[in-house]
């Protein structure tokens, strides 16, 4: 017997002669790569003598190994002794493994230990009674050095064992009636695992009883494996992260009334009060019913304990219910919970909200997990009820690191996403049930993924290298601007050391500081390479000259006017072509060409004038290639009219759009210029902020009676931040105000469009229907904007009003940062620099409030302030004194003062593609501009809006009747009528798309459907319209007698029932579900910036809804 007998050191130190460790598996081999990075783990592996045996390297062979202790009821006297202990109990079934505690020889209270057993059946009572003697026997250890946790030791046995070894111990521990590992958190790497191996040979038997007055049958399971059993879960979670009742110690009773706990809890015997292990995890416990009366529950129950693991949860990548689709219900403290829960693990970053919506079954969640490796459940049939949100890490941006960009390397980065997109392609057109109809589609739409892809990645590439272009050259002009600040600092203090202790008064302070500065700027001034000035108008007409070549360009660049605008002249500015052979001058042109004539030149100014706004917004200088570079835009739409078309732009054209263009450019590309030149003019730059380096001096002369000055000079830098902050947060709030509270912005713009027209048929102005149907976009604009100016100058002081919340909520974010920063330099009484501490940590509060960079205050972070709290008190002054002076000002401000105006957000809001039928003029209802695939819309109008005539063709001859053709689009590609394009030839309606661009682009399907709106606007406006277009209303023109019965109201009421809005019980119930999303989700900050990160990472929730 002595030879097989061997003790735990001995089988737990040389983990080597085990028959496990002998033979591994590649897997095992695998795992030895691990990195343990958390060191309170490695420290309790230690203690426990398991070091060796981690990752999963401990086996059966450790498991079942026969020694004195197997033969002696003991208790372990050295925590290297527990986990052999453990083994051992659970390899005999002992359920009262859990209760297992280190003694020491040394304690004198053990031999006094009494010695009872347990009988079958026995009650509570007495088991407790039995633990509460050897409580007493027991010295009180509070730490961790003092007593392992019991499942702190389980679970690092589980963390060492491998999957065989973990089999068998779960299955002992359920044998033993007591909860199972379910869920299994790496303390390494933070992933979580799920044990559906080890819980694979757990077997469970019961009877099912349904309890009613009847008779009902008995369903007996004997032996069943619990894995493939359908029970239903209940799952207990903590909301919130009070600690005042026990989870466990409330599931036991309903698992085990007259038996030891499931579940351990902090109230059992041999728990301490803290444990390392139980974070994230997941225990799982079946209840299994007899089939008598006193059951508790009819079926098997399968009962999750998570030990605060939902945040966890998000963490690592699982999806959570944001929102009970079945009962509509959002539990607002359980999401509260969890996102306080990731705030304190992830910090409050910022994230990026990204929502898919739609109805049933089309492919949300396969998208959102194609594009993003989410995790939302995806089948055939419906499958996702009401909301679920996934937090997913974005890529750390290394700013700077990257210095190109290849489309090797960006196709590296796209490859796993597109790689995943065509697996979803390729599945769907494999397995659907029309596979055999879609697969004509199946070629064309891998062909446009790949020009997707490859467009995409062409355009990211450009836009990189220009980005890294643009950051090299800022970064050298900011490296030099800090350069002469500190040097400019250094001396200023040097000055201020000299000149300390003597009395000097501020004139004497000004006098001396004057003197030196001007010694610096001369020293600057010398140093420095005298920056270039460009003469921008001589450039221009150089290129102009060069571009153009025409004689007499010279005298019509200078004898431009200032100030003029451009309009199409179609005499001067269009051609017709006939036969192969230009026609010179104007021949009538028809008011299809007309409008998409006009819509090209309002493409070419609108690019243009986004192509430099941004530029000034990148505060870019001034090159020669912006010239060109409109000139190309010009190009690029006088190219864009089709080939076949009838008519096009000629060479005035180009010219004067040309001029016109750069005419207004060169004031903008001068002031850019001066701007770039007086931010990086060494001295110009300095001479700007004199002031601020003698506040600095003043400051570091005054020693620690600066405070005064200190506050004084950091209330100048917040005030324009702050003022800039409120403009912009008024802006957004009055937007968000107006889209909540005026039916014309609270839908899509196929509603914003409804609304206009209710508007022009109350207003009966012919002018303001012609500019909107003419120029739908810049009407709709207009409209935007007088609404937003009636509904803040509208004399009840409302813009002052939004202005003021505005101000109160940013200095009271402004005073909150002053009273933290206070706090967290109090807490580090350590350190020296509580000046520079303080200013780092306020500018890290403000950071999302207002835009205060921390380089602008390096002048002051070296100044002697000891008495934090006095300046956080004179900081509250000086902030209250600034609110006053700001809302002074704010009282007399004006829309124009906003650098972004509030109806330009919502214009924003409703922009989409704004093309336009060629025959009717309505407005592609796409809601994505440059969308994929043909433009179309649900009701088209009468032609004669556009002054379309019918025409006799006899004999040869093509005769214009005027008379005005009232039918609509849709009704006319089902007919047998023909139309042409200017001069050119006739085109059978039905084959409208041999017409080319832009008839070949629209899909119009046949309807003979009109809303009476028009119907109504048509005999309305008759005279006006004949007017317009040289036209009568006769012959094939009449306009039916009906049409002259409709009301206006009758037009108003039918626009009603066409209304883009879902049925109302539908909207009401979606809106009650949005206000709760609403009131939730504000512990996630929303802004536009959200994927800029902060750190090393920053996050993104995917929240999956349908309606």
């Amino acid at each position: 017997m002595q030879n097989i007998l061997r003790v735990p050191e001995d089988t737990f130190a040389t983990p080597e002669v085990s028959s496990q460790s002998q033979s591994k598996s590649e897997s095992s081999e695998s795992k030895e790569n691990e990195v343990i990075a958390n060191q309170e783990f490695v420290q309790l592996l230690k203690r426990l003598g398991l070091e060796s045996h981690y990752p999963r390297k401990m086996g059966m062979g450790d498991f079942r190994t026969i020694c004195k202790i197997s033969l002696q009821d003991s208790q372990p006297s050295q925590d290297t002794e527990l986990p052999f202990y453990f083994l051992q109990k659970l390899l005999t079934v002992d359920y009262r493994v859990r209760y297992l505690t280190c003694w020491e020889d040394s304690n004198p209270k053990l031999a006094a230990l009494p010695k009872t057993t347990t009988k079958k059946h026995q009650y509570s009572d007495t088991f407790e009674q039995f633990f509460d003697d050897l409580e007493e026997a027991t010295p009180e250890r509070a730490s961790r050095d003092g007593r392992v946790h019991y499942m702190d030791l389980q679970m690092a046995i589980f963390h060492c064992a491998d999957d065989f070894l973990r089999q068998t111990l779960a299955t002992k521990l359920a044998f033993c009636q007591l909860a199972v590992p379910l869920l299994l958190p790496n303390p390494s790497t933070s992933r979580i695992e799920f044990l559906l191996y080890a819980l694979s040979q757990i077997q469970r038997s019961w009877k099912e009883v349904e309890k009613s007055g009847k008779q009902a049958p008995t369903k007996s399971y004997s032996n069943k494996l619990i894995f493939q059993a359908q029970t239903p879960i209940v799952s207990f979670i903590r909301i919130g992260s009070s600690a005042s009742s026990s989870k466990s110690r409330l599931l036991n009773p309903l698992l085990s009334k007259r038996k030891h706990d499931t579940f351990f809890h902090r109230n059992c015997r041999g728990s301490t009060r803290e444990r390392l292990l139980m974070e994230g995890m997941v225990e799982i416990a079946w209840y299994c019913p007899g089939g008598s009366p006193d059951d508790t529950f009819e079926r098997c129950v399968a009962f999750c304990n998570l030990h605060e693991i939902a945040a966890e949860l998000m963490v690592s990548g699982y999806p959570m219910e944001l929102l009970d689709g079945d009962a509509s219900y959002l539990p607002l403290c359980w999401v509260g919970a969890i996102f306080d829960s990731l705030i304190e693990r992830l910090g409050d970053k910022r994230v990026f909200v990204l929502s898919v919506l739609g109805i049933q079954s089309t492919g949300k969640s396969t998208l959102l997990n194609a594009m993003f490796g989410l995790q939302f459940n995806v089948s055939a049939g419906r499958c996702t009820r009401g909301a679920f949100m996934q937090l997913i890490p974005v890529n750390k941006i290394q700013n700077g690191d990257l210095q190109k960009v290849t489309t090797a390397h960006l196709e590296g980065l796209v490859r796993e996403t597109s790689d995943a997109i065509e697996k979803e392609v390729e599945k769907y057109f494999t397995e659907e049930n029309d596979r055999g109809i879609l697969v004509q589609w199946k070629s064309s739409s891998a062909l446009k993924l790949k020009e997707l892809k490859e467009a995409l990645l062409d355009e990211t590439q450009k836009k990189c290298e220009n980005f890294i272009e643009l950051q090299k050259e800022q970064r050298k002009l900011d490296t030099r601007k800090l350069q002469y600040e500190d040097e400019l600092l250094r001396r200023s203090r040097e000055l201020a050391v000299s000149l300390k202790g003597k009395s000097l008064s501020e004139r004497e302070l000004e006098d001396n500081f004057t003197l030196v500065w001007n010694q610096w700027i001369a020293e600057v001034s010398r140093d420095a390479r005298p920056q270039e000035r460009v003469d921008i108008d001589a450039e221009i007409e150089d290129i102009l000259v060069e571009h153009f070549k025409e004689p007499g360009i010279h005298a019509r660049i200078r004898s431009y006017p200032k100030g003029r605008g451009f309009s199409i002249d179609p005499e001067k500015h269009i051609m017709k072509k006939k036969h192969y052979v230009l026609f010179q001058g104007f021949r009538s042109i028809s008011n299809t060409d007309a409008i998409n004539f006009q819509h090209i030149t309002d493409n070419i100014i609108a690019c243009v004038k986004t192509n430099i706004a941004k530029k000034e917004e990148e505060k870019r200088d001034y090159s020669r290639n912006f010239i060109h570079e409109v000139l190309n835009e010009v190009q690029k739409g006088v190219d864009s009219v089709p080939s076949n078309a009838e008519c096009t732009f000629n060479r005035e054209y180009s010219i004067d759009l040309s001029l016109y263009l750069c005419r207004m450019a060169a004031g903008r590309f001068k002031a850019m210029h001066e701007a770039f030149q007086k931010a990086n003019d060494p001295v110009v730059y300095l001479s700007s902020k004199r002031e601020d380096f003698f506040q600095c001096f003043q400051i570091s002369c005054q020693g620690a009676t600066s405070v005064t000055t200190f506050v004084v000079f950091l209330c100048h830098k917040i005030e324009p931040a702050l003022c800039s902050a409120v403009y912009e947060r008024t802006a957004k709030d009055i937007a968000e105000d107006m889209q909540g509270k005026f039916p014309d912005f609270r839908g899509s713009r196929a509603n914003l469009e409804l609304c206009i027209l209710k508007y022009l048929a109350e207003e009966e102005n012919f002018e303001y229907f012609k500019q909107y149907l003419t120029s739908p976009k810049q009407f709709c604009e207009t409209y935007i904007e007088t609404c937003v100016r009636n509904y803040c100058l509208d004399g009840n002081r409302r813009l002052g009003m939004f202005l003021d919340s505005s101000l109160d909520i940013l200095c009271q974010k402004i005073l909150s940062a002053v009273s933290k920063s206070t706090q967290i330099v109090k807490d580090r009484k350590y350190r020296e620099d509580k000046v520079s501490l303080w200013l780092d940590e306020f500018c890290r509060e403000l950071s999302e409030v207002i835009n205060l960079p921390r380089s602008d205050l390096k002048g002051i972070e070296h100044q002697e302030v000891t008495d934090i709290e006095f300046l956080s008190r004179a900081m509250t002054e000086a902030l209250a004194a600034l609110k006053d002076t700001l809302v002074n000002e704010l009282a007399d401000a004006d829309l124009s003062w906003f650098p972004r105006q509030p109806h330009t957000i919502l214009a924003e809001h409703f922009s989409r593609c704004w093309a336009q039928c060629p025959f009717c003029g309505a407005v592609c209802t796409n809601t994505m501009w440059n969308h994929d695939g043909d433009h179309q819309l649900v009701f088209h109008r009468p032609q004669a809006l556009l002054g379309c005539t019918w025409w006799e063709c006899s004999s040869g001859m093509e005769n214009d009747t005027h008379e005005m053709n009232i039918d609509i689009c849709s009704s006319l590609v089902a007919s047998d009528y023909t139309f042409r394009v200017g001069g050119g030839r006739w085109i059978p309606y039905k084959r409208y798309r041999d017409a080319g661009p832009p008839y070949s682009t629209w899909n119009i399907l046949p309807d003979t459907s009109m809303q009476a709106y028009w119907k109504w606007f048509v005999s309305h406006f008759r005279t006006q319209l004949e007017d317009l277009y040289n036209g009568k209303f006769q012959g094939k023109g009449e306009i039916p007698e009906a049409w002259q019965r409709i009301s206006k109201q009758e037009a108003l009421t039918e626009l009603d029932k066409c209304s883009p809005c879902p049925q109302k019980g539908r909207t009401t119930r979606f809106s009650q579900i949005k206000t709760a999303l609403a009131e939730a989700l504000p512990k996630i900050n929303l802004q536009y910036d959200a994927l800029m990160p902060r750190g090393n990472y920053s996050f993104q929730f995917f929240t999956n809804f349908r309606k």
